[in-house]
């Protein structure tokens, strides 16, 4: 049974919320921009493409009392390396 519509835009968000997280681990995320075909010739005009957007994210050092009260965590971002 799927948990979601056989969408694109889920394609990939029931993988990433089955993602458990450890302290101090990490997730890279890949976000994409989804459109419908274009359908007229102000959408081809207009409608240039969008390159995927990769994002790096930690999981806190957070309190061990927090991790078994399953309380929501935010992650941070990790700076991109130039």
């Amino acid at each position: 049974m799927k948990k979601r519509p056989d969408l694109p835009e889920f394609a990939e968000l029931d993988a990433y919320l089955a993602k458990v997280l450890s302290q101090n681990d990490q997730v890279t995320v890949t976000l994409k921009v989804v459109r419908p075909a274009a359908s007229g010739w102000l959408d081809r005009t207009l409608g240039t493409p969008v390159e995927p957007i990769s994002l790096t994210l930690n999981m806190p050092d957070i309190p061990v009392d927090r991790v078994v009260r399953g309380d929501p965590v935010r992650l941070r971002t990790v700076a991109a390396k130039s």
